[in-house]
């Protein structure tokens, strides 16, 4: 997709029917080396809101469009009528090709989301050109931004694995309650046709779907409030959910129409649904609002609950669900069966919502209606799915996966692994982090919330040392068992940490593309981690190998209890350093272990611990046993579950470039891998170019690769290509007249 350059409008309230605008435009040079930044001061906008709002219900309720113009026109010259707004948004679409205009709504003035900004006329159209809006603009993705209180990166699922999760509410005694105030009783819903509307835009596109909603439909259950929070906590969660049920608006709030469990009407306030999403860990990437349609065939049967649905939409939105697409009138069934199709079909095509609004507004723009559905975002980009890319520097075409196997197999790579590789098991450090912050009431800005270390000093403030870390083993424990408990013996479920992570992970090896198994079966001779467990060591074992385990004493206290022969080349028989056994692989914890009081080094959490770390790490380099040292500086780095704005990778990255002597510069095999989230590095030049000046740092040559993916991404294409080229693992003890057979076969370092 063209680069998209971000025009973001903020509006917030001064007084009574006084806003404050102010304009925010970013971009990227045609190089993408530099980034423009145009900001203007707010100036003062006045809505006459009863006016505005009384346009908005004679537009919602006319379905042939009078009324929409007049407002939006109403509308436009109040917004465009200052110094500043009309001129920058003709500066910004002079000047890129696409725009991404976020109308951006603080939260006290959330009034505003009741006036249609999806009419307002496109100021910079051609004069004569009539009906041109911004969000009809095939040139503008236009859509409601919103921050979040509940600040939460979003993880982001493969391309192939969406999994939509659909609701529909149809309470059998619906009729008791009128459709406004004196209207005529709420109709029942055709739960076959909206289904069958609902999985055909979902399903073409090779979305799974699970369904909630009665009849010969309910395998899963009805759409009880009970049912769909059961359903989206469950495992990693649902990519989009799709609610149909009536709502209105009554008392100063929008309710919803859910189901009991005996299919009557369970009628709930909108926050109600709110609070459940937003208390959930995965949150829906993506949350559709459907408006309730007349049981009528008719291809002009409309929706009846005037879009009071989408009242609920800014509220979800801020509770932290990346997008919501909601309509916000009564739009008819001839434009949903065009628009949600075209929506669904540019959403798997491209993975960004704002642009698949687009694709799917200009497929329904001559429709009186098509200026109804609505899109609230809180993404930057508005991607919610990603597909893994090899992203290899400039003047490569392409990753050499041939050159990293030959060096896998001459013992010439060294593997990092990092905290993605634990996500599955206790959660991302992130997780952990926003717990802490939560219970212990962290008084920084939510944003902050996301830092682990920032936020384990505050903590660490607050209860001390034994208390951090003991804490953090009982997060450990709790959610492993929250997981996986009915699978463990009560002997195992009783006892220490480590060994429910051995039972655990023993099980979860039973994959054979399970990580520490794949990592484990490669003759990888030295294996760094920044985790605190014994999985890979456990791994190694289960392969045959006879790995030593040593933990680095990085904090000086833990340096003054002994240690049981110093690590060295002579530890490994005649092997020296450049050539460890094949059999006896070191795994060497570079931050720490959960078991402090066997290997007598705690685990890194706090920035304290991160600067005393650097500190003693680089102004004694000897305390890293020689071994490690020489991987570090002599052979093809492999980094597997970082982060590239994770305080672990950026200090390992400080770690290799204090290395004397160091011939990295001779490899040109190094792949980094990073789990992709919305809002961190999904522009993947970007990415490579903040990882330059880190890989410059550490004298790594030219030659590298960014691995665009999760962890099992990567390790599965890894094992595909190693059998492809070797036909299996190597087994152990191993046999070197095998591997010559195979032409794979253990060499000295360069």
């Amino acid at each position: 997709m063209t680069d998209v350059a971000n025009l973001e409008v903020e509006i917030s309230r001064r007084g009574p029917g006084t806003y404050s605008v102010s304009m925010r435009q970013q971009g990227q040079s045609k190089r993408r080396d530099t980034q423009t930044d145009i900001r203007t001061e707010p100036e003062e906008v006045v809505f006459d809101l009863e006016a505005f709002r009384k346009d908005t219900t004679d537009a919602a309720l006319d379905l042939d469009g009078s009324g929409v113009a007049r407002h939006g026109q109403t509308l436009g010259d109040a917004f465009f009528g200052g110094e500043h707004a009309a001129r920058v948004l003709h500066q910004a679409i002079a000047t890129n090709p696409r725009l991404r205009l976020r109308l951006h709504i603080q939260s006290n003035a959330m009034e505003l989301h009741d006036l249609l900004w999806e009419t307002v006329p496109d100021p910079t159209a051609p004069t004569g050109v009539a009906g041109a809006t911004l969000a009809m603009s095939e040139q503008i993705l236009f859509s409601r931004y919103l921050s979040s209180d509940k600040w939460q990166v979003v993880q982001l699922r493969r391309k192939g694995d969406l999994k939509a999760l659909v609701a529909i509410a149809d309470p059998t005694n619906v009729d008791a309650w009128s459709n406004g105030v004196n209207g005529p009783p709420l109709a029942r819903i055709n739960v076959a046709r909206d289904l069958a509307l609902a999985k055909a835009g979902l399903e073409a596109c090779g979305i799974a779907v699970d369904v909630l909603a009665a009849g010969e439909n309910a395998a899963l259950g009805n759409a009880t409030l009970d049912n769909i929070e059961a359903r989206l906590r469950e495992g990693e969660g649902y990519d989009i959910f799709y609610l149909v049920c009536h709502g209105q608006w009554i008392e100063g709030q929008p309710k919803l129409w859910l189901e009991q469990a005996d299919g009557t009407a369970d009628v709930i306030a909108g926050g109600r649904l709110v609070h459940e999403l937003w208390e959930l860990e995965h949150k829906p990437r993506l949350v559709v609002l459907a408006s309730c349609m007349s049981a009528s065939g008719d291809a002009e049967a409309h929706a009846e609950d005037r879009g009071e649905l989408a009242a609920v939409g800014p509220l979800i939105a801020s509770a932290g669900v990346s997008a919501v697409l909601a309509m916000q009138g009564n739009v008819t069934m001839e434009t949903i069966k065009v628009f949600m199709p075209a929506f669904f079909a540019s959403l798997l095509e491209n993975g960004l919502v704002d642009q698949a609004v687009a694709s799917a507004r200009a497929a329904v723009k001559n429709r009186p209606d098509a200026w109804m559905p609505v899109l609230f975002m809180r993404l930057q980009d508005g991607s919610i799915w990603y597909e893994p890319e090899m992203v290899v520097s400039s003047g490569q075409d392409e990753f050499d996966w041939e050159g990293l196997l030959d060096d896998i197999c001459a013992q010439r790579c060294t593997v990092f692994l990092g905290p993605g590789l634990l996500e599955g098991l206790v959660g991302a450090p992130r997780m952990i982090a926003r717990r802490w912050a939560q219970k212990r009431a962290f008084p920084l800005p939510p944003h902050e919330m996301d830092d682990l270390p920032h936020v384990a000093q505050y903590v660490h403030t607050q209860v001390g040392d034994a208390a951090l870390r003991d804490d953090l083993r009982n997060w450990f424990t709790d959610r492993i068992l929250e997981h996986y408990s009915e699978d463990l013996p009560p002997e195992v479920r009783d006892g220490n940490l480590l060994d429910v992570m051995d039972a655990v992970g023993k099980q979860l090896r039973q994959d054979n593309l399970e990580p520490h198994k794949v990592l484990a079966r490669l003759p990888f001779p030295v294996y760094i981690t920044t985790n605190p467990d014994n999985l890979l060591t456990a791994a190694l074992t289960e392969s045959g190998r006879r790995s030593r385990q040593e933990v680095f004493r990085w904090h000086v206290e833990d340096r003054e209890y002994p240690q049981e022969g110093p690590l060295d080349g002579r530890q490994f028989g005649d092997a020296i350093a450049s050539n460890l056994p094949w059999d006896a692989p070191l795994v060497y914890h570079l931050y720490g272990h959960l078991d402090q009081h066997e290997h007598h080094s705690r685990v890194m959490l706090t920035e304290d611990d991160y600067f005393d770390y650097l500190i003693g790490a680089t102004a004694d380099k000897d305390t890293i046993p020689l071994v490690v040292r020489e991987a570090l500086a002599n052979s093809a780095l492999l980094f597997i579950g970082f982060q590239m704005s994770d305080w672990g990778f950026r200090v390992l990255m400080r770690i290799i470039a204090s290395q004397p002597k160091s011939r990295l510069k001779n490899y040109h095999h190094v792949a980094v891998q990073v789990r992709p989230e919305e809002g961190r590095g999904l522009d993947t030049a970007w990415a490579r170019k903040y990882l330059v000046k880190y890989f410059d740092s550490a004298n790594i040559g030219s030659q590298r690769a960014i691995y665009w993916g999760s962890s099992a991404d990567f390790l599965t294409v890894l094992d595909e290509r190693w059998v492809d080229r070797f036909g299996a693992y190597p087994t152990y003890p191993i046999n070197f007249g095998e591997l010559a057979e195979r032409n794979c076969k253990p060499t000295r370092r360069r």
